[in-house]
């Protein structure tokens, strides 16, 4: 077995993230369906991302960590990264800890309507799962910083991927369920 072949991910590992990549997409997909430009802009307060505004920071930051990790040089030394995912799996989809983007994950705008951020999600999630799903790059050996979960590996950022998408999905999935959000009929 070449050493190359050591580095890559596990079939197990692989196989992991790709359906966990793909679930998310699915749940995402599934609630950004049919919404209008009114549903899509709508803000509950001040302090509560739209449905656009949570899928525009998921489309921002899938493309940021693809990239990172697609260029992400090769470690000489495994670095102490072990057991992170189980972290990542159980803390990054739970909403009850709030946390602050950082600036240039923050939505702004980029997209003008929904079918453009359905679009780009489609796109940027289909890219991580063809990546997660094909490279043989040694994606263990590839770390980069979290601002606070630390050194996460390329395989731990992947998963990190799914999760922050499902973290995401549940806060638009909150602000469907408003009682004010637009075209909600109640029964009589």
């Amino acid at each position: 077995m070449s050493e190359e072949m050591d580095r890559a991910l596990t079939q197990e590992e692989r196989e992991f993230v790709v359906a966990h990549l793909a679930t998310n997409r699915d749940r995402m997909l599934a609630a950004i369906d049919s919404l209008t430009q009114a549903q899509w802009n709508f803000k509950p307060d001040a302090d509560t991302w739209s449905v656009a505004e949570c899928c525009e920071h998921v489309v921002l930051l899938e493309c940021m960590i693809l990239r990172s990790v697609q260029e992400a040089p090769e470690l000489a030394e495994l670095p102490d990264v072990a057991g992170k995912e189980q972290i990542i799996l159980q803390r990054v989809p739970s909403a009850k800890r709030k946390v602050t983007a950082p600036e240039f994950a923050r939505p702004n705008g980029r997209w003008v309507g929904g079918d453009d951020l359905t679009g780009a999600f489609a796109s940027a999630r289909q890219a991580s799962i063809e990546f997660a799903a094909g490279s043989r790059d040694p994606l263990r050996w590839k770390v980069a910083p979290h601002f606070l979960l630390g050194l996460l590996d390329g395989y731990q950022w992947l998963i990190f991927l799914g999760s922050h998408c499902e973290r995401h999905i549940c806060q638009v999935e909150a602000v469907k369920a408003r009682p004010d959000f637009p075209g909600k009929s109640f029964p009589s």
